[in-house]
């Protein structure tokens, strides 16, 4: 069976981010989200405690083309969203997670998931922001995760008994319950697996796209498997998944002060031409730190190994002026 790319069906507005608190509703949204009563909406919102920001469509843009099939990468995209910006700028890209409030993950830095615990799927109109930082920091993890298991780093295991089940532990990232008469301890391994996989539970459908007759099939057809679903969280946990499950290597931007994982092109170590400017600025202010220190050009030259002598010995003449 030949196997399709992953399809995200429906229709999907742009989204924003918002402070419920202080956001005017205009009577097209509060319309079309049937919001008839935003101060009851803003109360319920805040019915923990949270000053979390919102999410919302953006009727003022239109649909998403969401018909590509390839979604590749995008699990290290959202990985590197570490600002409100940035957050933004992928909500106004993709729409909405798809993701229906939920008590046990509403709350900030909740990024433990438990076996019996799994996403919520569901079409609303809002998200609270601060669900959308929990799976950051989630697919930030289990990449870093995945990527020391790569390397053969050593990962270390919180293990503690409960009843009749061992409570095994990745911190920050999944939590397992195991009878504790298995023979073996779930690794860390086994526990990435579950992670990403459990993250994926009811958020995928498959079907198929075609059904060709062919000649050297037992049943005289061929189906075209074709995986498709409504949510944007559920594409980005696959994405996910198709790296481990591929073994891809993960890159992270070179930029000392940045360090996430970078969509690999040809020769980029960085992120962007921000984090490029600025990884050259560090070098060259280190360049300049070293040289005062009395270091040798030769000295420098291995401790910057990312730099050429000639762009190093530029660096010292403009300290000498």
């Amino acid at each position: 069976m030949k196997k399709d790319s992953l399809f995200i069906n429906g229709d999907h507005l742009p989204a924003k981010v918002i402070d419920p608190y202080i956001y005017q509703f205009t009577e097209d949204e509060q319309n079309f989200f049937e919001l008839f009563d935003v101060a009851e909406w803003r109360r319920n919102f805040y019915r923990y405690g949270i000053k979390s920001k919102a999410v919302i469509a953006d009727l003022n843009r239109p649909f998403l083309d969401m018909k590509k099939s390839n979604y590749k990468g995008i699990a290290l995209e959202f990985s590197r969203l570490n600002s409100m910006k940035k957050i933004n700028d992928f909500a106004e890209k993709y729409g909405l997670l798809g993701i229906t409030e939920n008590d046990d993950i509403i709350v900030p830095n909740n990024v433990r998931f438990y076996e019996n615990e799994s996403i919520k799927w569901g079409e609303c109109w809002y998200e609270p922001l601060s669900i959308w930082k929990i799976h950051i920091s989630r697919v930030q993890q289990l990449i870093h995760v995945y990527n020391k298991l790569r390397k053969g780093t050593e990962i270390k295991l919180e293990y503690s008994n409960l009843g009749d089940n061992l409570l095994v532990t990745l911190p920050g990232v999944i939590s397992l319950f195991t009878p504790i008469s298995t023979e073996e301890e779930p690794q860390a391994a086994a526990l990435l697996i579950h992670g990403i996989t459990q993250s994926l539970e009811a958020g995928i459908d498959i079907s198929f796209s075609s059904i060709m007759p062919v000649k050297n099939s037992a049943i005289g057809y061929r189906a075209i498997e074709r995986k498709q679903t409504k949510y944007l969280l559920a594409a980005i946990y696959y994405d996910l998944w198709q790296m481990v499950s591929d073994e891809e290597p993960v890159y992270y931007c070179q930029n000392p002060d940045c360090g996430l994982p970078i969509n690999k092109s040809g020769r980029n170590k960085y992120c962007n031409d921000a984090c490029k400017t600025a990884a050259y600025e560090k070098r060259r202010e280190t360049c300049h730190r070293l040289w005062g220190e009395g270091k040798s050009i030769d000295e420098i030259v291995c401790i910057l190994k990312d730099s050429k002598e000639s762009t190093i010995r530029n660096w010292i003449t403009e300290w000498k002026h």
